[in-house]
């Protein structure tokens, strides 16, 4: 008797360190360790264990990328045929019925809850506007793709699974690629070029950017992505405030070591490009002070309007570039959040284009992010040939005598002036702690 208990203790035992281990309950893959290139298993869909692939870090957090393209969805049904992600059918299925079913609640407990930033078209204001959701898990934009996918070679490439087949996704034959012989399209949740009606997708066969994509009520191959803890004391606390961020020892020890006349790289930029193309963004060391560097970035960091041409009253304080290079949206695309950190803000005061005539710069400015003015120009680079960008032309903050028009560099680094309702590049200058 004694014996036949002590074995169905035994078992007991046995099947409760089996359910610990391996049940419905069992957390994700991902740990403190995981960094980019670590594959990962995590979660489960008709009956097949889904791999990802870590692809970027955050502030406790990790980006995985599912290594397949698990099924074949419309991103909208008929009914609301022209809504961009923040409304649309795909978001509410992979934030509902896929994230409920394919993780246990160990799993979903583990993933972040995150901000997304989306291209969408705007139908009142006619334009391409930034909008933002709450997502646990969603598609790639175009500059995440760019950014964290591009790099990793063939995993650019939709490898559909035998679910997303079976659903019907389209698969082409893949050039370029040794190892990857056919892929299917995967959507992004940017709106195309066609408006509302298409998303933006990365092409099967090609593995380049379709900025036109597809009709958002036809079937396409859906790619989930989605940032995972891997410290979640460490991402709530920095998220409000609580934390700070973890050291960058190479960050830290590549700005201590700069002297003025240095070339740094210091964030980095997804180009609007089919090739996908990601690169470094470099910047001349202008200026030093105790405890910080004043850099200017080597090429425009996008194009945009100072603002009304016919404004008398706007200068550089009231302006739409400033506003736009100092927003959460701009440094969060170029900067990480190591690099956000380093950045200083500056008190700012702006001289007019011919001081000597008493052109008024207008108010000082507290910014992050600015534009040289003329004077500074002069001062930190008086060589024309050396600041001139061929067959480019960008602003500088200093309002021209004309009312509206502001003083502009020229592709030969002669100094001009035009109508501030043109979009010419941004230059960018900031001071970074030491």
């Amino acid at each position: 008797m004694m014996k036949k208990t002590v074995a169905l203790l035994l078992a007991l035992l046995f099947t409760l360190s089996l359910a610990a281990c391996g049940g419905k309950d069992e957390g994700p893959g991902v740990t403190a360790e995981t960094k980019p290139g670590d594959q990962i298993v995590m979660g489960e869909l008709n009956g097949e264990k889904l791999q990802w692939t870590a692809v970027g870090t955050g502030v406790g957090t990790v980006l995985l990328v599912s290594d397949k393209v698990l099924m074949c969805r419309v991103f909208n049904g008929e009914e609301n045929r022209y809504a961009s992600w923040k409304n649309s059918s795909v978001r509410e299925y992979l934030n509902g019925e896929f994230l409920n079913e394919a993780f246990t609640d160990a799993e979903r407990e583990s993933i972040a809850l995150t901000e997304t930033s989306t291209a969408a078209f705007d139908s009142e204001a006619y334009e391409t506007v930034n909008e933002t959701a709450e997502d646990s898990v969603f598609l790639l934009s175009f500059k995440e793709a760019a950014r964290y996918v591009s790099p990793l070679g063939d995993f650019v490439f939709g490898v559909p699974t035998q679910a997303a087949l079976d659903e019907g996704v389209s698969i082409a034959d893949v050039g370029g690629s040794d190892a990857v012989t056919q892929a299917c399209g995967w959507a992004l949740r940017d709106d195309g070029e066609s408006f509302m009606q298409n998303c933006m997708r990365i092409e099967g066969g090609s593995g380049k950017l379709s900025t036109v994509g597809d009709v958002k009520t036809s079937p396409q191959g859906i790619r989930p992505a989605m940032w995972v803890y891997t410290d979640r004391d460490l991402a709530d606390g920095w998220k409000n405030g609580t934390a700070g961020l973890p050291a960058n020892e190479a960050l830290d020890k590549k700005i201590a070591s700069l002297k003025v006349g240095d070339t740094v790289a210091f964030g980095s930029a997804a180009l609007y490009s089919s090739d996908l193309i990601c690169r470094e963004v470099t910047w001349k060391v202008l200026d030093a002070s105790e405890d910080a560097f004043l850099i200017w970035s080597d090429v425009p960091l996008g194009y945009y309007r100072m603002g009304e041409d016919n404004d008398g009253s706007l200068r550089w304080a009231n302006s739409e570039a400033r506003r736009y290079i100092n927003s959460a949206e701009f440094i969060n695309e170029y900067f990480d959040p190591w690099e956000r950190a380093k950045i200083r803000a500056a008190h700012v005061i702006t001289c007019g284009s011919e001081p000597e005539w008493g052109i008024d710069g207008g108010e000082e400015t507290d910014d992050m992010l600015f534009l040289l003015d003329r004077e500074e120009l002069g001062q930190y680079c008086p060589d024309e040939a050396s600041r001139g960008i061929k067959d480019d032309v960008y602003w500088l903050r200093s309002p021209d005598f004309t009312a509206g028009w502001f003083n502009c560099v020229n592709g030969s680094g002669g100094v001009s002036q035009n109508s501030a309702s043109h979009y010419y590049g941004l230059r960018v200058a900031m001071w970074i702690g030491k």
